[in-house]
């Protein structure tokens, strides 16, 4: 379902819905806002869930990170 429903990208000579939030679900109530940031041609695009009911389980997370020290930057030196 296309949420944005104004043109996100203007010049001079066109106006085109280029970029979009795209949702599978229709039943949710969304409200999209387009606006211009100044950063870019095309203008940013906001969502807001008005009512969104998900049902959710927990997961076990895991996390991963990168451990610097002698042994490991030797080895990595050695691939190169």
């Amino acid at each position: 379902m296309c949420t944005v429903k104004e043109d996100t990208r203007v010049t001079e000579r066109t106006s085109t819905l280029i970029d979009n939030i795209l949702i599978d679900v229709n039943r949710v109530k969304a409200k999209t806002k387009v606006f211009e940031t100044g950063l870019s041609d095309h203008k940013a695009q906001e969502i807001d869930f008005k009512e969104f009911h998900i049902k959710t389980k927990k997961i076990k997370s895991h996390l991963l990170q990168r451990v610097y020290n002698e042994k490991n930057t030797e080895t990595f030196k050695s691939f190169l």
